[in-house]
C-alpha cells in the first residue's frame, strides 16, 4: 500500500536492524550508516557514539538537576555521552532558550554557535478544531505527570487538600505515577482524585474537551507538549512558573509558585467560579 510506519511514505522510511534502544543505536544503527557520508539527524537526547556527522538533539539537561529521576544506567549514560556528543556534533538542536542557557550553564565549553533552538509542535491528532464542553457538574481538572520531583505531582494533590469544595476532580493521566504506588494510594484516598493510567491518544482527546482545567505543576520541563495539546482544545492551562513553562506558554496560561499549593487552590477556584 506504499506506505510503512505510521503512514510515512516507504521511500522516506527504512526500518533498520533488529535491536532496540541503546543496542540498536550504537550496533544497527552505526552498520547501517557505515561507509555513508551523510549527515544523521538524532532526535532523542543520544546518537552513535562513533559515527562523525551527527545532528544532535538535546532536548533538556533534567539528568543533571534531579539525577534521582533516573536509573543508574542512565545517569551514567547521559553524564559521559552528552558532553561527547555537545563537542563531537555537527550541530546541535534544543527546544527552548530555557533548555540552550541550561546547556551552556553547565557545559560552558560548548560552542553556542552550534545550538540552534526548535519549538515543538502539537501532533495532527491534537489540532483538529474540536473545542471545550462539560455536561457533567462535576468539574474536572487533570494532569499529566508522575511522582518525580521535576514533575512535582504533590503539589497538585496538595492543592486538592487544600480546597475541599466537592465539585472537583483530579484525573491523573499516565503510568509513571505507578513507580510510586504508596504515594499513589494515599492521593487516592481522596475520592475526588482518579488516575487513569495510560491513555489512548483518542481518550486523551476526549479528556482534553471536557477538562476545565490542565495543569502543568513541573519545577523543570525542557519544553512541554501536553498543555499545548490541551490548549488546542481550548482548555485553560495552569502551569508552574518555573523553567521553560512561561517561554513556551507566554500570557496564554494561569501562572503559580510550584512550591505553594495553596497558589494553585487559589485558581482552581477562580477556573471554577467563572467558566
Amino acid at each position: 500500500n506504499n506506505t510503512d510506519i505510521n503512514g510515512i511514505p516507504e521511500n522516506l522510511c527504512q526500518v533498520v536492524g533488529s535491536r532496540d534502544g541503546h543496542m540498536w543505536e550504537q550496533i544497527d544503527l552505526l552498520k547501517f550508516m557505515k561507509g555513508k557520508d551523510d549527515i544523521l539527524l538524532n532526535l532523542t537526547n543520544t546518537a552513535p557514539l562513533l559515527y562523525n556527522k551527527n545532528v544532535f538533539t538535546l532536548h533538556d539537561v533534567i539528568f543533571l538537576y534531579y539525577p534521582e529521576s533516573y536509573s543508574i544506567f542512565h545517569r551514567m549514560y547521559y553524564k559521559f555521552s552528552v558532553g561527547f556528543h555537545l563537542k563531537s556534533s555537527k550541530l546541535i538542536l534544543t527546544v527552548s532558550e530555557y533548555s540552550k542557557k541550561s546547556i551552556l550553564k553547565n557545559y560552558p565549553k560548548c560552542d553556542e554557535k552550534k545550538i540552534k533552538v526548535i519549538y515543538n509542535a502539537v501532533p495532527k491528532v491534537f489540532n483538529n478544531g474540536l473545542s471545550f464542553y462539560n455536561n457533567s457538574e462535576i468539574k474536572n481538572y487533570c494532569v499529566l505527570s508522575s511522582f518525580d520531583n521535576n514533575k512535582n505531582l504533590q503539589v497538585v494533590i496538595d492543592a486538592f487538600k487544600i480546597n475541599k469544595r466537592p465539585d472537583i476532580r483530579l484525573l491523573i493521566l499516565g503510568s509513571h505515577v505507578q513507580k510510586h504506588p504508596n504515594l499513589l494510594a494515599k492521593a487516592l484516598e481522596d475520592p475526588r482524585i482518579v488516575s487513569y493510567g495510560h491513555v489512548t491518544d483518542e481518550k486523551l482527546a476526549e479528556i482534553y474537551q471536557t477538562t476545565y482545567a490542565f495543569i502543568i505543576p513541573s519545577k523543570l520541563e525542557g519544553f512541554g507538549i501536553p498543555p499545548l495539546e490541551a490548549q488546542s482544545f481550548g482548555c485553560p492551562v495552569l502551569a508552574s512558573e518555573s523553567s521553560c513553562l512561561p517561554e513556551i506558554l507566554g500570557n496564554s496560561a494561569l501562572y503559580f509558585d510550584p512550591d505553594r499549593p495553596e497558589n494553585l487552590s487559589v485558581l482552581i477556584d477562580f477556573i471554577s467560579d467563572n467558566i
